[in-house]
């Protein structure tokens, strides 16, 4: 208890979502003839190994490292904490990118579903010491442009994964 979750920030859906991503583009005849949205729908998945390199070389090893993939921040991130720790989000700490707004829009989705579905905008989770997430924060600014402190982890009983704050 008590680490920092440093998110590190995607560069779209990556590869999950798209069934319900396609759904509501055939809800939207002509919508898909935007070309912004097409490009950011087509953005490649980010690597993070740049990233994950340079903490290393820094001396700075997470404790562990989330992908979030299918399943979101709400499946991927209790994989890799111990089963009486969870976590807890700020929204508020990062933004979460205009695609992903609009495509909630479209759907009508909470919160919750949202964040199951695809990574909104958080592509990795870093589990940290509290000594370290600023060092990682400066250093992952360097690497990758976007990486933020979203969180820590805390005793849970019952919800792994707690969202806090706004995202908008």
């Amino acid at each position: 208890a008590g680490d920092v979750l440093v998110g590190i920030a995607s560069s779209g859906p990556h590869t999950n979502g798209y069934s319900l991503i396609r759904r509501l583009l055939d809800e939207r005849p002509g919508v898909a003839d935007d070309a912004g949205l097409v490009d950011a729908l087509l953005e490649p998945h980010r690597t993070y190994l740049p990233t994950i390199a340079a903490f290393s070389e820094a001396g700075v090893e997470p404790k562990a490292l989330a992908h979030i993939t299918g399943g979101g921040i709400f499946d991927n991130l209790p994989r890799v904490l111990p089963s009486h720790l969870g976590a807890r989000l700020d929204l508020s700490t990062w933004g979460v990118p205009e695609l992903f707004a609009t495509l909630v829009d479209w759907g009508g989705l909470a919160d919750s579903e949202a964040f199951r579905v695809w990574n909104m905008g958080i592509g990795l989770v870093a589990v940290v010491g509290e000594v370290d997430s600023g060092a990682l924060v400066q250093m992952g600014h360097r690497v990758i442009g976007a990486v933020i402190d979203i969180g820590d982890s805390a005793g849970t009983d019952s919800d792994r994964v707690v969202l806090e704050g706004a995202w908008r």
